[in-house]
């Protein structure tokens, strides 16, 4: 394995100087986490909308965690695995099948096991039969509603509970019958949440959602709904309620020029890269803002239409793939399976993400 000590080498033959400016200047430009209220941990203290604030004493692993920078279990930065969360939001068709496998197939982390992607798999022009052999060969399934509908706003403004309940708890039962799996997370089309959308997420014994994005700089790992965190959503879609158990798995807002001044809810809004050095560059910059810091899991939220409208995107990707993927302590790994990590957090002397756990 390489020594954690060597990272810093490594880096450098895998990233240009321009890499390092551009991380230089992304870390001089963003905004820190002290720019923003993180969550408030005594017990005696309120937020800002008079409900209690989470109490680290009482919420606590493995059912309940506060929002925040603060890595699980207590470990070490060097002892904790950096994950990579590679997710698809569209539908898994005839036509997007060869890129997941130029993607995907044969390439493994560090530790020899297989990397794994979460698909938030929708209904329309779904092919269930590819969806099947995603979920055979180890990949997630997660669900993203039966049709997508449009206009985007219809999700947060226009649809009723039942219209909602179906859009969710059918494209689940959907999956059900199809592939014989129960997916446990969902991401809103558009990522236009409303509070009734936690209601029936809650309801329906939903273990996640990943809907919801930071504001730009700041890095959260999962947390839980027992508590409220003090900082609005980036894109004003959080609950006002609380959902004991319901996990978030936020978005991290991507970086997406080099002086740090534009910004997008995922990676597929960072469009105005042309050549594959430049989105290498673009996506390593981003990767190392969360390496950097408390390794917190580094989300890659994408579509089949990013890669379509530019062929050195998907070269880009598998470039970056190749690259971070020989380092000893990072993993690409589904969303379930950072989960279960962070509900029972193993160091990296322990040998997380192996192939039998």
């Amino acid at each position: 394995m390489l020594p954690v000590a060597c990272f810093l080498a490594f880096l450098c033959l895998i990233s240009t100087q321009t890499t390092e400016n551009l991380s230089d200047a992304a870390n001089d430009v963003l905004p820190t986490e002290s720019t923003f209220p993180t969550t408030v941990y005594q017990a005696d203290l309120v937020s800002k909308n008079g409900q209690a604030s989470c109490n680290s004493l009482l919420c606590r692993l493995p059912t309940c965690r506060c929002a925040g920078t603060d890595i699980p279990g207590g470990l070490f930065k060097n002892n904790t695995p950096q994950v990579i969360l590679l997710t698809f939001g569209d539908s898994v068709t005839s036509q997007n099948v060869q890129l997941h496998k130029d993607l995907l197939d044969g390439v493994t982390n560090f530790n020899g096991c297989p990397i794994k992607a979460t698909f938030f798999v929708s209904g329309d022009n779904a092919n269930y039969t590819l969806v099947k052999t995603l979920y055979e060969s180890g990949h997630e399934l997660a669900d993203h509603s039966v049709s997508q509908r449009v206009p985007p706003e219809w999700w947060s403004a226009n649809a009723s509970v039942t219209e909602l309940e179906s859009e969710i708890v059918g494209q689940q039962k959907t999956i059900q019958s199809e592939v014989g799996v129960i997916t446990k997370g969902w991401r809103n089309p558009y990522l236009e949440s409303t509070e009734t959308t936690f209601r029936i997420l809650a309801d329906n014994g939903f273990l996640y959602d990943s809907s919801l994005v930071t504001f730009p700089g700041v890095r959260w790992w999962p947390y839980t709904f027992d508590y409220l965190p003090s900082l609005s959503c980036y894109l004003k879609n959080c609950p006002t309620n609380f959902y004991p158990g319901l996990w978030e798995v936020p978005i991290v807002t991507w970086q997406c020029d080099t002086s740090g001044t534009k910004f997008g809810s995922t990676m597929s809004d960072c469009v105005d890269f042309e050549d594959e050095e430049s989105v290498y560059q673009m996506i390593m910059t981003n990767f190392k803002l969360h390496y950097d810091d408390n390794k917190q899991p580094f989300s890659m939220f994408t579509d089949s239409i990013w890669f379509d409208s530019k062929p050195s995107r998907k070269s880009a990707v598998t470039r970056f793939i190749n690259d971070v993927r020989k380092l000893n302590d990072v993993f690409i790994v589904t969303i379930q399976d950072l989960l279960l990590w962070t509900q029972s957090p193993i160091g990296l002397d322990s040998f997380p993400f192996s192939c039998n756990r």
